[in-house]
């Protein structure tokens, strides 16, 4: 009787012991989720589109924007698609993107991507040719980590092409044409006001 009792718990001591294995191997399993399904939530999500320029219709920029709920530090870009010669808006997009920078959750970086625009019709800039900037369809790949030291860094890769797109993308309204009778002065302000509003309905984007 002694010793069937001592088999009962034994018994129940193992079954208890392998209970107790499985509900930690359970809870390890919870907290582990939980730590990725949190870090999912938390980190920072990069992301860049292609938008028609402040500069006006010709003109393409880049924003670059930071969709998570933390920073992206440590934030690089490599560009394929870069120009046989460099100008005033490949350099800038050279130095930017060679150079570490702190993505704040929420917001946005914009910048000149390409103009088709002469000489005669910018508004500054050292720009020598009829296509300045990244001429064609180029890869840009971003690499960034997130607050947690121990997180694996992130890398994103987007195909960026202005000819493809173009076509089928919106640009702001500028309002309505100009009367044939305006003279030169009031010609000139409508035209201004237009610009006006075609770029604050750009920044919306």
């Amino acid at each position: 009787m002694i010793e069937l009792a001592s088999w009962i718990t034994a018994i129940a001591t193992g079954l208890l012991v392998v209970g107790a294995g499985l509900t930690w191997k359970t809870a390890q399993g919870t907290l582990k989720h939980a730590r990725e399904d949190s870090t999912r939530r938390t980190r920072p999500y990069v992301y860049v589109v292609l938008v028609p320029g402040l500069w006006g219709s010709g003109t393409w920029d880049l924003r670059i924007h930071n969709a998570g709920q933390s920073a992206a530090r440590e934030l690089t870009a490599k560009l394929s698609g870069w120009p046989e010669k460099d100008d005033l808006i490949s350099t800038g997009l050279r130095q930017l993107f060679g150079e570490a920078q702190i993505l704040p959750p929420g917001v946005s970086y914009r910048v000149l991507w390409r103009t088709t625009l002469g000489t005669d019709e910018t508004a500054t800039g050292d720009l020598t040719d009829r296509v300045n900037g990244i001429p064609g369809k180029a890869t840009v790949t971003f690499n960034y980590r997130g607050e947690d030291p121990a997180e694996a860094p992130y890398t994103d890769t987007y195909v960026l092409d202005p000819d493809m797109v173009g076509p089928i993308t919106p640009e702001a309204a500028g309002g309505p044409k100009p009367k044939n009778e305006l003279d030169l002065v009031d010609a000139e302000r409508h035209k201004m006001m237009q610009r006006i509003v075609a770029a604050l309905g750009e920044l919306r984007r």
